[in-house]
């Protein structure tokens, strides 16, 4: 009986897989600034940088020596001294496939950025293989608890608010005037006689002015 879980737990270590190479997070690198930068810079400049030494996984390479990155002035201010200090930060490792790997300088305030200097820097993401393939992953920006829900709490009912409607801007319909009755049409009125054109003897003849002329003597 002993033997044969002896011989049992041989077999199960055998077909157990190997432990696939990952780089966890805070992981030590280091970049080179591949500039120097002059005290005018403006923050949110940016930089030319490159990695130093070859990055692998196991035998696997994942970046080699002199994969590009960029260095970030992200603001600067004056020590007191009155010698300026910048702050740093290092953006786009580009891993090709695999995404970006984010990294923070250990020294994100420096005095002085030149040609050749070396920048420490820790990782912010695992970086591991799956199914063949070098994956980045980057973890969320809080930690998740894995405590239960509490049972007992119970949430508030939810409501859909009404709408606002701002009435001051609304314009007010402008009443539609209604057609006033029409008047009835009146009975034409019989023609009278046609004025004779013959002034009638004895008639006066009608003068221009209003007053009648003196008699002539």
């Amino acid at each position: 009986m002993t033997v044969l879980v002896a011989a049992s737990t041989v077999v199960a270590r055998a077909q157990s897989p190997a432990a696939t190479p990952s780089l966890t997070i805070g992981s030590p690198i280091t970049n080179v600034s591949d500039e120097t930068v002059d005290s005018r810079v403006r923050p949110g400049s940016e930089f030319r940088a490159h990695l130093r030494d070859p990055l692998t996984l196991g035998d696997t390479l994942v970046a080699p020596a002199g994969t590009p990155a960029r260095l970030v002035v992200t603001a600067k201010e004056a020590a007191s001294g009155g010698t300026p200090v910048y702050h740093i930060a290092i953006v786009g490792l580009n891993l090709g496939l695999a995404g970006t790997l984010p990294v923070r300088p250990v020294t994100p305030t420096v005095d002085r950025i030149s040609v050749g200097m070396d920048i420490p820097a820790t990782t912010l993401a695992i970086l591991g293989i799956e199914e063949g393939k070098v994956r980045v992953a980057v973890p969320l920006p809080f930690p998740l608890s894995n405590e239960p829900p509490n049972t007992v709490y119970t949430p508030a009912p939810l409501r859909t608010a009404a709408p606002i409607i701002n009435n001051r801007n609304r314009r007010r319909p402008t009443p539609t005037p209604s057609p006033s009755p029409s008047a009835s049409p009146s009975a034409p009125s019989s023609p009278g006689p046609a004025p004779s054109a013959v002034p009638t003897a004895g008639a006066p003849t009608p003068t221009g002015s209003a007053t009648s002329a003196a008699p002539q003597p």
